[in-house]
């Protein structure tokens, strides 16, 4: 026999018996007065796993909302804005880990003595699932989005808007693969996955909007234009060659590097008019 018939750790327990720790905070201030009015609010969010590891997910985010009005009540304005930054660290939880929480209770030890994966027992090789939780994929995020709404009274039947827009979302990514989360007798080395997404989108939309009519009948009418524009910027960038697991996050220390880069430009602009 190779492996030891006396040992019977619980895996499923080990794999997935940790305690996945949650917070969720939310508080929100508002005043003003009758011209202005504001509310404004932040939020934090974490959440662990149930594996071993320092995995989890952590967010926070702020927002305002503003209104405000002239004392003749023809000049209006409302700006809303929020802000959020979220980081996301998982190991390397594929299909096969699944299958982990079901090894028989005789599996050899994870670890050596000195607490590196171990890959052998008596002489003979064997795949250590544990390596997965050192392979680890982490993203960061940020997202701002802003709209800006101005509304001017011309005359009794005619006002003119602006409706505005702005968004920004910009994604860093990482897939680490250390050089120890892989058997040592195959001379490994590490290797990353770099990414970088960046979306902007921005929109303009002034209208013109006037009526007119009696109490028996009433003529509306609308005209607009809109000017939009988006970009997306994706840039991947796959490091191989890695002789140390301490400068898995710094790229240029990889002996070999592969881009791939992907750029989308999108504009549109319109006008429209309707009449009831």
């Amino acid at each position: 026999l190779v492996w030891d018939t006396t040992s019977s750790p619980d895996w499923q327990r080990y794999f997935t018996g940790g305690s996945s720790p949650y917070t969720n905070i939310n508080a929100t201030v508002s005043g003003g007065n009758p011209q202005t009015q504001f509310l404004f609010g932040g939020s934090y969010f974490h959440q662990g796993t149930v594996t071993p590891g320092d995995f989890g997910d952590n967010r926070g985010s702020l927002h305002l909302n503003l209104t405000h009005s002239s004392l003749d009540k023809k000049f209006l304005i409302s700006f809303i804005t929020s802000y959020s930054n979220d980081l996301n660290r998982l190991g390397s939880f594929d299909a096969a880990f699944a299958s982990y929480i079901n090894l028989p209770p005789d599996f050899p030890a994870l670890y050596d003595g000195q607490g590196r994966l171990n890959w052998s027992v008596n002489g003979v090789s064997f795949a250590n699932p544990a390596a997965d939780l050192l392979k680890t994929s982490q993203a960061a995020t940020d997202n701002l989005i802003n709209n800006l709404g101005l509304k001017y009274q011309l005359g009794k039947n005619l006002s003119f808007l602006v409706n505005s827009g702005y968004t920004l979302i910009e994604l860093n990514e990482n897939n680490k693969t250390p050089i120890a989360s892989q058997d040592p007798s195959t001379s490994p080395t590490g290797s990353t996955v770099f990414g970088t997404s960046t979306t902007k989108n921005w929109i303009i939309e002034p209208q013109l909007k006037f009526s007119s009519g009696t109490k028996k009948s009433k003529l509306e009418g609308l005209l607009g234009y809109t000017i939009e524009r988006n970009t997306i910027d994706k840039n991947t960038m796959i490091a191989l060659g890695f002789t140390s697991d301490a400068v898995l996050g710094a790229m240029e220390f990889a002996p070999s590097i592969t881009a791939n880069t992907n750029f989308i430009d999108y504009r549109y602009q319109a006008g429209f008019a309707r009449i009831n």
